[in-house]
């Protein structure tokens, strides 16, 4: 077998799992994504979504069959990216002082100067 057959070829894929209002589910295992379960703003969140769901073995068993959680996963990533300062003060219920968020922005800011960096070397 060379190089090219077992890596040239993709398996196809396996059948979505559903949409996430049809795997939404009551028990979220892990502590910070049941706060963005329980945020008032899910349901509009869950509308919106028109991706479904990929195969358990298509997203390399991320969160086993806990489907919501996968989808979960992925809001709470976005809502970090989208805007980091809002994302502290809606999980955590509290707002911050500057001092607080300064070294989080800092930390953000620097990830993503440290991305652009590195592609504009490749």
């Amino acid at each position: 077998m060379t190089a090219r057959d077992s890596f040239g070829v993709r398996r196809p894929l396996e059948p979505p799992v559903g949409m996430a209002p049809e795997v939404r589910c009551a028990t979220i295992l892990e502590e910070p994504l049941a706060r963005v379960a329980a945020l008032a703003e899910l349901e509009h969140w869950l509308e919106r979504d028109t991706m479904p769901i990929p195969a358990t073995n298509d997203r390399e068993y991320y969160y086993d069959d806990r489907h919501f959680e996968y989808w979960l996963s992925g809001l709470d990533d976005c809502l970090k990216i989208q805007d980091p300062d809002a994302y502290i003060r809606r999980i955590w219920g509290r707002v911050f002082t500057v001092a607080d968020i300064q070294p989080i922005r800092h930390g953000f800011q620097s990830a993503v100067i440290l991305r652009k960096d590195a592609h504009a070397t490749d």
